[in-house]
């Protein structure tokens, strides 16, 4: 064989090494999984070498390519994945001397072991050629040192192609965040090896300003063997732990304990530690603030929640271990006479209010009020417009204006990428959609949100009492599904409201109690009380007429605008316990098709009955020509939840609350199967919660989830395509 023969014979192994090693490292790069890569080299590389021993001068050249093609291949592989394989545990300060160091030893190796030898080879033998007298042998030796040439070319490509791998691999980084961590299980949590130094954290802190804030259960000042023991503040704290604002106020409060695990409950006879809590939370202030944790998190691989106050019936705003990003802080207030999305050509005709996502809603019904003007939004004083809007958004206004997520007109979001972005119809479209309902702690990081304004409507209101004085009565089944059937009746009307239907009834400050429904409604744009009392007049005279052991009452009342209504009947229920929640959708078919049915299903349920979405929902006209609530929300006329409390420190307790509140909303699923419920207010045992929270709009969301988080830097329960990952003890791990 010639010298140029033999040379081309290596080509194979050359070329294809250089194409797969390319290939291999996008496909480390897309999957970031080195493991199954590296089994299929070594698979490849060993069954090839094997192949090279049955080479003899009468192997044809087809039989020979086609071995070398089979150990080129797991050549080209594990060329290309090697130093992913090492950097995979490293964070990303190490990633940049790792590969210095590994593309130090690959040159020095190639260099001594290879380039420098064959060159030395080659001039020692041109110059000692001449002593050959023999020609076949000097023809042969020829051959030798234009294959050491051929095989030093070769591991220049190999050397390139994993530059190009790598930079592949590289230059995504800022982009993603699990793709660092291909190797890693389970993301980092306190004591272990990944979990970052003091000092690390030291300098984290310097970089947001000061903003980090180690946490400490605000419990454990009740508990003697607790650095924070205080006497005298478990008092105060004691009696304020059922309060909705000492969890808005406290960085790591959770407004229901059981989302921390009961882990440091008031109470010296409980156990105390910091174990269910966040280990860490930046104060954040600015978006700035909120990219900074993201990429500090993306890092060092640690598990990421958003808490502006806590109220999260979902527990999402809560984490073991995690970095907690607190938004409480971020409460600016800009109006607009109009408003011009950014990246749009157009200005909309229509005033509007920038807020912060920590701005909670009683701050800018107050603010707003002083111009006459008001938002969407709901009836708790401590709910803030981050949580409420990502998940949709009911509201008494709902029934004229439609929901909290269809008046949002831009939206500022932190990515898990670490970009700050712009979100409306005009830009980020599939962001801007999905951020309107799709979830809060899934997308995104909202840092402000523009939404629309309307004047606010003088309103009359009614204190609504339908109840017979015998708790349990045993016609309360026929009472309830007759009201409950009137409710579409009531929304044709323009009312809205919120009451409890139950067979024993009962509400915190009103001394009456029997079994009925009550409540609170309001018809807008009027302070003529007889509107009001008009309305309700045929169904009065029915109850009277059927039901003579009731005597029913409808007290009205004006407000010159809403703001007034809302400083007194505004939610003023309890936080600091164990409690679970239960909701589901019924619409006009539901309630009026059998209304018998209706009232046995409200026997089991015993529970509150909004009437906050109605026509105003069904006509809504979101910008974008939709958004991603769960589209049952359009034909909705009530939304029913009811809660059940239980045990702390009871695991039994808890487990068969779960079971038991959702068997109170079951009657409900089965009067309207296909109308699931409300994402914000419910449990994480609700069945099928992909289809119940989110209905058609899932497989889109699922979609938008892997394109703009496609390493799950957000990830909380239950929440879109958080299937990749669980909870393991305090650690959250992956599941493929």
């Amino acid at each position: 064989m010639s010298p140029t023969i033999s040379g081309l014979a290596l080509l194979p192994t050359a070329l294809l090494s250089v194409v797969t090693g390319a290939i291999a490292g996008v496909v480390l790069t897309k999957t970031g999984r080195y493991r199954p890569l590296h089994i299929i080299a070594f698979a490849l590389i060993t069954l090839g070498f094997g192949l090279f021993s049955r080479f003899d001068r009468n192997t044809s050249t087809a039989e020979w390519v086609i071995i070398q093609i089979i150990a080129a291949f797991g050549l080209g592989i594990m060329m290309s994945t090697n130093l992913p394989a090492v950097q995979a545990d490293l964070p990303e300060s190490d990633t940049a001397a790792a590969t210095a160091a590994f593309a130090f030893v690959r040159a020095y190796g190639s260099i001594w072991g290879v380039s420098i030898p064959a060159a030395i080879f080659n001039a020692k033998f041109v110059a000692e050629s001449w002593r050959i007298d023999d020609s076949q042998i000097e023809t042969r030796l020829s051959v030798v040192c234009f294959t050491n040439i051929v095989m030093v070319a070769s591991l220049r490509l190999f050397a390139l192609t994993s530059v190009f791998a790598y930079s592949d691999a590289f230059s995504r980084q800022p982009r993603t965040a699990g793709g660092q961590h291909p190797a890693v299980a389970c993301k980092a949590a306190p004591g272990s090896a990944e979990w970052p130094s003091a000092d690390t954290w030291t300098q984290f802190n310097q970089s947001t300003g000061g903003k980090l804030l180690q946490a400490v259960p605000p419990g454990a000042v009740c508990h003697p063997k607790q650095p924070t023991y205080n006497t005298e503040q478990c008092t105060a704290i004691a009696q304020e732990w059922l309060t909705y604002d000492f969890s808005q106020n406290d960085p790591i409060s959770s407004m229901w304990n059981q989302y921390n695990n009961d882990t440091c409950l008031p109470d010296p006879n409980a156990p105390c530690s910091p174990d269910g809590y966040p280990a860490y939370v930046v104060n954040a202030t600015t978006a700035q603030d909120v990219k900074l944790s993201l990429d500090f998190a993306r890092t060092y691989n640690i598990r990421i929640v958003v808490k502006s106050t806590g109220h999260d019936y979902q527990g999402r705003s809560q984490a073991p271990g995690a970095l907690s990003i607190w938004t409480h802080h971020m409460q600016a207030l800009e109006t607009h006479t109009s408003f011009q999305p950014q990246g749009c050509d157009f200005t909309l005709n229509s005033t509007a209010a920038t807020v912060g996502p920590g701005s909670q809603l009683a701050n800018i019904y107050e603010e707003l009020g002083k111009i006459g003007q008001i938002i969407v939004g709901g009836n708790a004083r401590s709910v803030s417009v981050g949580g409420y809007l990502t998940g949709g958004g009911h509201s008494i206004l709902a029934p004229r204006y439609g929901l909290g997520a269809d008046q949002i007109l831009e939206m500022e979001v932190v990515t898990s990428a670490g970009d700050i972005v712009v979100a409306n119809e005009c830009q980020n479209e599939d962001l801007f959609w999905a951020m309107r309902g799709g979830g809060g702690s899934t997308f995104g990081v909202m840092t402000s949100v523009t939404l629309i304004t309307y004047p606010s409507p003088k309103v009359v209101a009614a204190t609504v009492s339908i109840l017979s004085p015998e708790v349990d009565a045993p016609y309360f089944a026929e009472v309830a599904g007759y009201l409950l059937s009137q409710y579409p009746y009531l929304d044709s009307k323009g009312i809205s409201g919120y009451s409890i239907v139950s067979g024993n009834f009962s509400y915190p400050g009103v001394p009456t109690t029997g079994a009925g429904m009550g409540g609170f409604f309001l018809l807008l744009d009027t302070q003529d009380v007889n509107d009001m009392l008009d309305i309700w007049k045929p169904i009065i005279e029915h109850v009277n007429k059927t039901w003579p052991e009731i005597t029913p009452a409808v007290i009205p009342q004006t407000y010159s605008q809403l703001q007034d209504w809302f400083s007194t009947h505004y939610d003023q229920g309890s936080a600091g316990t164990d409690l679970w929640l239960g909701s589901h959708l019924l619409d006009a078919e539901a309630l009026t098709k059998n209304a018998t049915a209706v009232g046995e299903a409200f026997k089991t349920f015993n529970g509150e009955v909004f009437l906050v979405a109605g026509q105003g929902t069904k006509n809504a006209k979101p910008r974008g020509g939709s958004d991603s609530v769960n589209p049952s929300w359009r034909k909705t006329i009530i939304h029913a939840v009811t809660g059940l409390s239980f045990q702390p420190l009871n695991q039994t307790a808890r487990e068969e609350a779960l079971v038991e509140i959702n068997a109170k909303i079951e009657p409900l699923r089965n009067l309207a199967p296909e109308m699931g419920s409300y994402l914000n207010e419910n449990n994480p045992g609700e069945p099928n919660w992909q289809q119940s929270f989110w209905g058609d709009n899932y497989d889109r969301l699922l979609q938008i989830k892997r394109a703009v988080d496609p390493d799950d830097v957000f990830w909380c329960h239950p929440c879109v395509g958080n299937d990749r990952w669980k909870e393991v003890g305090y650690q959250l791990c992956r599941v493929d």
